[in-house]
């Protein structure tokens, strides 16, 4: 009974028994087509996303690639397996964070790579749809309508899916592998499944095996893969064995392997407590639910009208009746026509099982952070892509009955032609947005000007390119969308501060305080101000609320150790930068300040260690050289402090504070010329310089150039008197 065909109402889809060619081809003939077909498919592909390959690394990018250290390592292999909760898009899922390492492995942080994966991943997957297109329309149950045709159809939904400008998200944002890589294994294991149920029974459970394999495997790789056994029964059931009853007497294993691979997932899932980044703040599942009709039909509208495709949209939750019932409606009738349709075994309904179960991980009613993200349509898009094109060949063959049948040939493929090289046009377009973080910000930044968080975004990135002004603006539209954001308003007072414009800052950072008085970046900020403005015990105070809300700012400890140094309370400062050094062993900063209240307290010891280390870290650091000479020159030891000075001076020959202090140990030493020589170089690097100016006229003064002595105390005086330091 399995090889028998039996005839079924495919309602929509139902077309007469005709063929776009006259004559059966031979299987040379078939075999030929399709690796026509799967050649062109591979071509207009890599075509459209080869401009992409030029891409940046942008939005999760960062978390995912950049800093995430689990990736540096391919070897032991369980960090790669295990990604921290934080790297966004890798949590709880091994095997695109594996994707990463390897990537990582074989090229560093270069984008080209990443981006070749992404393109041959796409590759790969629009190959098996039209491989499960090509077999499932060749099925008993449709081939009288549909199998003659079967090559061409198949074609044409794989090109139109593959070039879809909705695909770019998942294929040229780098992160989103995950999305088309679970597209990837979703068709595997249904082509496995087709290509086991054929009549050569010797391999049917060589294939079951890669199913269920290929089914494991995309457990550890995204969430959204859960309802691949449902669906596969449901196919099975359609159009292989006619009975839920049948397809388990025939592939009980089938499916009891399938569904064993949902233990992985809940593992994965319960052992990675589903990041809070995934999770969308102060939306219920309720409100999440209410909203997601509206964005379904936002999804179905870009399949048909592409424009404008936006990477961060900031949907919102649907409040009123009108932004809720239309959609629900919509959905609700879609959603009953597809259960209509399984019920009575129709095969259309399978296009609309595939969209909704594919869809209802992330547009159902979990509360996500994000209500709608168009990477989310990556596989729901093959179902409607396969309506319109069956559609239109039911059109063609109903007109073929009154026009003569090739006009409608020519025409329908002539539309397709057309359709493919104008979603591929706008792809490309598309892609060309990833090539510059400004670019792609910029052009969410236009696209949804009411985003908060795109704003912040663009703001970063012309921080890095030292557009300022720009940056601020961005932040201001950031803080205006989202007034009680304390970070978007820490990071424009801390541009405004950084312009000078120092009380304008303070009222930010004030209004900051005010939705989050221990909010720790904005505390540590105005902490530095009032540091500036010499007000240390308020200084201090707001140091000991950042410390205490992170204890792990560094930076905090480090402006705490100054302020507490400045107050006479070395064992306090001394305890605060070893803190700090705890948490950033290697800045150079908290080595030479820690250094420097050692020599202070007379620890010389102690100082030269870290001076040592802070050299150590950064042998050209000027800082540890100049101060290891100063140390040295304390301790009588005027050739070790020679010694580094002349180090400092070989790495920056204009430094004037090696050339004044060089200059003071070899006029101890009675090197006066040499001195002499020393403090004018000083001075030419720097002409204010009024503690080498009084020095160098003593050094004349001694020299017998009493006359040359008096010009240079009274250009010292004069630089005194205007601020010269």
């Amino acid at each position: 009974m399995d090889d028998e065909p039996r005839t079924m109402d495919v309602g929509a889809l139902t077309v007469d028994a005709g063929e776009m060619v006259r004559s059966n081809p031979s299987p040379v003939q078939r075999r030929l087509s399709t690796v026509l077909a799967a050649s062109l498919i591979v071509l207009v592909t890599a075509a459209v996303f080869a401009n992409g390959l030029r891409g940046v690394f942008i939005f999760d990018d960062v978390f995912a690639i950049l800093n995430n250290s689990s990736i540096h390592h391919l070897w032991p292999i369980g960090p790669v397996l295990h990604p921290p909760l934080d790297v966004t898009t890798a949590s709880g899922r091994p095997l695109v964070n594996l994707s990463f390492a390897l990537n990582y492995y074989f090229g560093g942080e270069n984008p080209w790579g990443y981006h070749v994966v992404n393109v041959l991943i796409h590759i790969c997957a629009a190959l098996l749809l039209f491989g499960v297109l090509r077999r499932s329309f060749r099925l008993p149950v449709l081939a009288d309508r549909l199998g003659r045709a079967a090559t061409p159809l198949a074609l044409a939904v794989a090109l139109l899916w593959a070039v879809h400008p909705l695909q770019t998200e998942s294929v040229t944002y780098v992160a989103q592998r995950a999305e088309s890589g679970i597209g990837l294994f979703y068709l595997l294991v249904l082509y496995c499944v087709i290509r086991g149920a054929t009549p050569h029974r010797s391999y049917s459970v060589l294939w079951y095996i890669a199913a269920i394999l290929a089914c494991l495997l995309a457990m550890a790789y995204k969430e959204t893969i859960v309802s691949v056994p449902l669906f596969v029964l449901l196919y099975d059931r359609t159009l292989l064995s006619g009975s839920f009853r049948e397809a388990l007497r025939r592939r009980w294993a089938l499916y009891l392997g399938l569904l064993a691979t949902e233990g992985l997932l809940a593992y994965l899932v319960l052992t990675a407590s589903l990041p809070a980044s995934y999770v969308k703040g102060g939306v219920t599942s309720w409100t999440y639910s209410r909203t997601q009709p509206e964005v379904i039909l936002y999804y179905l509208r870009l399949c048909f009208w592409p424009r404008p495709l936006c990477l961060d949209r900031c949907w919102y939750v649907a409040r009123t009746p009108g932004e809720i019932i239309p959609g629900m409606l919509v959905v609700a009738l879609l959603l009953a026509a597809t259960l209509y349709g399984l019920c009575r075994r129709k095969s259309w309904s399978l296009l609309g099982a595939w969209f909704f179960l594919i869809l209802a991980p992330t547009s159902s009613f979990l509360p996500l952070y994000e209500l709608a993200a168009e990477h989310r349509m990556y596989l729901p898009l093959a179902a409607v892509a396969t309506a319109v094109v069956l559609g239109c060949y039911g059109l063609q063959r109903w007109l073929g009955r009154h026009i003569p049948r090739w006009w409608g040939a020519v025409v329908l493929g002539g539309a397709t032609l057309t359709a493919v090289a104008a979603l591929a046009a706008v792809s490309v377009a598309r892609n060309a947005d990833y090539r510059s973080e400004i670019g792609m910000w910029s052009d969410t930044v236009n696209k949804a000007p009411w985003n908060p968080d795109a704003h912040s975004a663009l703001s970063a990135y012309l921080v890095l390119a030292g557009r300022l002004d720009e940056a601020i603006a961005q932040l201001q539209a950031a803080v205006a969308l989202r007034p009680r954001w304390v970070k978007d308003r820490d990071a424009l007072a801390t541009l405004l501060a950084t312009e000078g414009r120092t009380a304008e800052a303070m009222v930010h950072w004030s209004k900051a305080l005010e939705c989050d008085p221990t909010q720790a970046t904005a505390n540590y900020n105005v902490g530095l101000i009032l540091q500036e403005q010499g007000r240390l015990a308020e200084a201090a105070a707001h140091y000991e609320t950042a410390i205490a809300r992170e204890p792990r700012l560094a930076l905090a400890h480090g402006a705490l150790a100054g302020v507490l140094q400045r107050q006479g309370k070395p064992a306090a400062a001394i305890a605060h930068y070893q803190k700090a050094l705890k948490i950033e062993p290697n800045s150079l900063e908290f080595h030479n300040g820690l250094g420097g209240l050692f020599v202070q307290e007379r620890r010389f010891d102690d100082a030269i260690a870290h001076f040592e280390q802070a050299a150590a870290i950064d042998p050209k650091n000027l800082a540890a050289l100049l101060n290891l000479g100063n140390v040295f020159v304390q301790l009588s030891r005027p050739e070790r402090a020679i010694s580094y000075y002349q180090q400092a001076l070989a790495i920056d020959p204009h430094c004037a504070e090696a050339h004044h202090f060089l200059a003071g140990v070899l006029h101890g030493q009675g090197r006066v010329q040499e001195a002499i020589t020393h403090w004018r170089q000083a001075l030419a690097a720097r002409p204010q310089y009024v503690e080498a100016c009084y020095s160098l006229g003593q050094a004349l003064y001694e020299n017998g150039q009493a006359q040359d002595a008096m010009a240079q105390f009274r250009a010292a005086e004069t630089m005194r008197k205007s601020g010269g330091r």
